[in-house]
């Protein structure tokens, strides 16, 4: 009994890691499907997972969500909490506008996303 236990807990481990690194992992055809239209509410630099910079944006639609600086190099300093983030499904360009009205576009690169 105890072993089937250990057995168990021991896939149950190697599921959930699988999961996390494919998690992790976005590519490029993700980035491209995904639609991302809401506010900046927070702006910060993840230390423990190797010091990524992280928006995360409060969409209209109700649904949080978080953008990385891997996939849109230069956006994370562009952008400023109130920014508006703006992505259209199946389009490569994203569109940051500052509450000043000022915009950048940012398209995806082999990296991720710079300044277009």
């Amino acid at each position: 009994m105890v072993n089937i236990k250990f057995h168990v807990i021991k896939l149950t481990c190697l599921c959930l890691f699988i999961t996390l690194f494919i998690s992790c992992h976005s590519t490029k055809e993700e980035l491209f499907k995904q639609k991302v239209w809401g506010i900046v509410t927070q702006k910060f630099i993840q230390e423990h997972n190797h010091g990524f910079k992280i928006l995360t944006i409060q969409q209209f639609d109700g649904i949080p969500c978080r953008l990385q600086d891997t996939y849109y190099l230069g956006m994370w300093e562009f952008s400023e909490i109130g920014d508006t983030i703006q992505k259209v499904a199946n389009c490569d360009t994203l569109i940051v506008k500052k509450t000043n009205g000022e915009k950048e576009s940012f398209v995806v690169t082999s990296h991720g996303y710079s300044l277009f």
